[in-house]
């Protein structure tokens, strides 16, 4: 049994408690939580904040060779264009970078992890991990004839996920990529099987212009590669509210970057998909387009906010402490509390991992992580913060 205390203990249950005690089993198992050191022997007392282990509900495990090799802060088309090229690499060469990215996030203190997969590469790896992982196959067509063979492909991936005892969802990859009649086989499976899904939304200006005007930077992007889209024809020209709307039947939605949602984007979507989740991965969206969301636009869904680092394509590092402190350097009036429930617990909710993960309770094993080096009396981020997994 372990007795851990901190300045602040940040526990997703109550509210901020300094110099609590949270108790523990060896392996990691809550037991308690008490609001005093008093009468207590062998605490370990440390200096800065504890939390739950975090959840990253958006990465890319498979990119993780791709580490420095594309574009940056050249826009998502140039970030995008030779993905399907330099991809391919020597089995031993996407191996060992998922390895060590895997091994990378559970010392950053993430203990799950949503996970976007176009093939099975990964799964064994994940199996061994210490980390718990949700598998997102990804689908893309946005020709309507091939809708069926594309889902297809990825339901033979989904189905050895389960088989192996990972959890899984197919999911599209954007509104760009994606038909009605694909995303009508996602939305059906969804609303049968109960998993969430995800997608990429609003990372690009291009993207608003394919859908409010049929036309832009996508259209020439298409036909670099031999695709014409005289069938595509959106119902919105928000794409959030199209797919919001196309997807209505999913168990769980959730958005992904969202950098350039505006407050009537997400209006509109909720008024198809009222409890939509939202994901920000901001270290990623300076990397690509060098902006980010304007956090301000959802402070009426803090609960179902959620944080993600996407992949080492785009992304320095695959932490989740770095991602906050780039939040909390953009909208330093987002208090550490919040930004540490959309770490933690909302992604736990999102992925159904809650019962085990996210917070502090008994019984609960959601793993412990210390922030160091902290302002205002552990209430806040500074550019020294750092993470260690404690349990």
């Amino acid at each position: 049994m372990r007795k851990i205390s901190a300045d602040i203990i940040y526990s997703n249950t109550s509210p901020p408690q300094e110099n609590g005690v949270l108790i523990i089993e060896d392996d990691g198992t809550v037991l308690d939580m008490l609001d005093s050191t008093d009468g207590l022997d062998d605490i370990e007392y440390h200096s800065g904040a504890i939390c739950p282990g975090f959840v990253n509900v958006h990465c890319h495990l498979e990119l993780s060779h791709l580490f420095g090799v594309l574009p940056e802060k050249k826009g998502l088309l140039n970030f995008l264009k030779p993905i399907i090229e330099i991809r391919v690499a020597d089995e031993d060469v996407v191996q060992a970078a998922m390895i060590e990215a895997d091994a990378a996030m559970i010392a950053e203190g993430i203990v799950a992890v949503g996970d976007i997969c176009n093939e099975s590469v990964s799964f064994g790896i994940k199996l061994k991990s210490d980390i718990r992982y949700h598998n997102f196959v990804e689908v893309i067509g946005i020709d309507p004839e091939g809708a069926k063979g594309r889902f297809d492909i990825g339901d033979k991936v989904y189905k050895e996920s389960i088989d192996m005892g990972l959890p899984c969802s197919i999911v599209p990859h954007a509104p760009y990529t994606i038909s009605p009649d694909l995303l009508a086989f996602i939305n059906n499976l969804s609303a049968e099987k109960k998993f969430p899904v995800c997608f990429h939304n609003q990372e690009s200006e291009e993207e608003r212009e394919l859908f409010v005007h049929r036309s832009g930077a996508f259209v020439e992007f298409y036909k670099q590669r031999g695709l014409e889209i005289d069938f595509f024809n959106p119902t919105t020209d928000s794409s959030l509210a199209w797919m919001a709307e196309n997807l209505s039947s999913a168990s769980k939605l959730m958005a992904v970057h969202n950098t350039y949602t505006t407050i009537d984007d997400i209006k509109l979507a909720s008024e198809y998909y009222p409890l939509m989740y939202w994901c920000f991965c901001p270290k990623a969206n300076l990397y690509i387009e060098d902006n980010t969301p304007d956090f301000s636009l959802f402070k009426d869904y803090e609960d179902r906010i959620t944080i993600g680092t996407d992949s080492l394509a785009s992304n320095s590092g695959l932490s989740i402490i770095e991602e906050l402190k780039t939040i909390s350097l953009v909208d330093p009036t987002i208090d550490l509390k919040t930004l540490i429930k959309w770490a933690t617990l909302n992604g736990a909710e999102y992925l159904g991992f809650a019962e085990e993960l996210g917070s502090f309770e008994k019984g609960k094993k959601p793993g412990v992580n210390l922030i160091s080096s902290l302002g205002e009396g552990g209430r806040q981020l500074v550019a020294d913060s750092k993470v260690n997994k404690l349990a």
